[in-house]
């Protein structure tokens, strides 16, 4: 019997393979409720915004469940910024590996950079 062996690339995953693109940048000033009804109208996973002025001040997001937490409370003319939780920023090519070695319980997710502005 003969055996043919063939070799086969090695596959190595990016960090845009492995992102997904619902994400929508905010305003920083926006209200909760503001911020709730646009996640809602765009069906974003996930609002990403700059909590501060300036270029760098990194990214900052919040998710449409903990916004619908806030409104639960009252909270719908508090500003965003109060739910806001930093974001570890990559860029489209980093590696899969470093990408998971970046996240731990304190950072669920990273934030997908190209050209200064969030892909995924």
């Amino acid at each position: 019997m003969v055996v043919r062996r063939d070799t086969y690339p090695q596959v190595d995953p990016r960090a845009a393979g492995l992102m997904t693109a619902a994400v929508t940048v905010v305003p920083g000033r926006l209200t909760v409720g503001e911020a709730a009804r646009l996640a809602h109208r765009r069906r974003a996973r996930l609002l990403v915004a700059r909590p501060r002025a300036g270029r760098d001040v990194g990214w900052a997001g919040v998710t449409p469940d903990t916004l619908e937490q806030a409104l639960a409370l009252g909270l719908a003319g508090a500003p965003m910024t109060l739910l806001l939780w930093t974001m570890t920023v990559v860029g489209p090519e980093t590696p899969e590996v470093a990408v998971r070695r970046r996240l731990r319980p304190g950072v669920p997710g990273l934030v997908v950079v190209a050209g200064g502005c969030p892909v995924g």
